[in-house]
């Protein structure tokens, strides 16, 4: 079988002829491209560039993907992922459910948006709602356990009473009591009293000052409470027994029990001094640093109370006295309490002695 080539293609022919069998095979295997085609002359110059066209189409994937580098001018930028509405609406979502999942467990964490505002009471405050509220030592272990809180039990009592300053509710109900009003007004003073300044020893001094009937105690309630009502305590810290003024000394005569009788028999034995004003108060220096005053001279029985009480009431109201005169009585006489001004005026008058207060 013969074969007539001429020009180009006679030339293609010739030389495939003259290549060694297996490059020849090799070549055979390799497709035959519109492009390889235009490379040896066969096809005209447009048919050509139609075909490479069609192949290049073919080729192409459905969506470009821009190559790495710079992008080209006609490649719009894409938008930020975090201008999506949808992003902001996943988000919320995903921070309710939290909020929820939170709340269903009891968790409560410790940047939660209320924290800022507990914080504006003192760690004090916080402990006394705490213990008011009647919640114990092993309420706050549970409230621990229910925030899922790393925190020491001290600070989790602090926690908690903040919130219950705040008016939330806690996942843990108190086991103990709650206080009544009048211990919760009771902490309230010893805070004020301590707020104030004064220590133990003030309190010692100040229930000498107010009575055989107040202990230490119930002088710090009892300052404590002036203090939150305006009003003064009678002494300043650290003051002793001959430094407190002479008006807390007098208070302190009549407080234990001492009368105007009591002053003149001690104006007796204290010849040197001639005022009663300054016979009281020596003598409530004296009660105050514990030390017997001379002459016999004892403080008024209380168990003689029952007997001569309402005898010295009779006499201080039928001499035409009132409340408004025993409360300044009360004042003259070292700031006592007006009723106990009532009894020992009643009883001036039994002795026949003139009040400084006229009727």
């Amino acid at each position: 079988m013969s074969h007539n080539t001429s020009g180009p293609e006679r030339g293609i022919v010739c030389r495939f002829r003259s290549m060694p069998r297996s490059l020849g095979f090799a070549l055979l295997a390799v497709p035959v491209t519109a492009a390889a085609v235009g490379t040896f002359g066969v096809l005209p110059a447009n048919a050509h560039d139609t075909r490479t066209q069609q192949v290049a189409q073919r080729s192409a994937p459905a969506t470009a993907t821009p190559a790495s580098g710079p992008a080209s001018a006609s490649t719009a930028p894409k938008k930020p992922a975090t201008g999506r509405a949808d992003d902001g609406r996943s988000a919320k979502k995903d921070a309710d459910d939290e909020a929820g999942d939170d709340r269903r467990h009891g968790r409560d964490k410790d940047d939660d948006r209320h924290h800022g505002h507990h914080q504006k009471y003192t760690a004090e405050e916080a402990l006394g709602a705490f213990f008011d509220a009647g919640y114990l030592y092993e309420d706050a272990v549970a409230l621990k356990r229910a925030w899922h809180s790393k925190a020491d039990v001290s600070d989790v009592k602090v926690r908690a009473g903040r919130k219950l300053l705040a008016g939330r509710d806690l996942p843990v109900d108190p086991s103990g009591t709650p206080a009544t009003e009048q211990e919760i007004a009771e902490r309230a003073a010893l805070d004020a009293y301590l707020d104030a300044g004064f220590d133990s020893d003030d309190a010692d001094l100040l229930a000498l000052l107010w009575g055989p009937e107040t202990d230490a105690y119930e002088a710090k309630v009892l300052a404590g409470s002036k203090l939150l009502a305006g009003g003064e305590v009678p002494i300043e810290h650290g003051q002793t027994a001959w430094s407190v003024s002479d008006d807390a000394a007098r208070a302190a005569y009549f407080n234990n029990g001492y009368d105007y009788a009591d002053a003149l028999v001690l104006a007796d034995v204290w010849s040197g001094v001639a005022d009663l004003a300054d016979v009281k108060a020596n003598a409530g220096h004296k009660i105050l640093d514990r030390l017997p005053l001379p002459g016999g001279v004892l403080p008024f029985d209380g168990d003689q109370a029952d007997a001569g009480q309402q005898a010295a009431l009779d006499a201080f109201f039928a001499a035409g006295y009132d409340y408004d005169d025993a409360v300044a009585l009360a004042r003259i006489w070292g700031g006592i309490d007006p009723f106990d001004a009532k009894v020992m005026a009643g009883d001036k008058l039994i002795a026949g002695i003139d009040l400084p207060v006229a009727a």
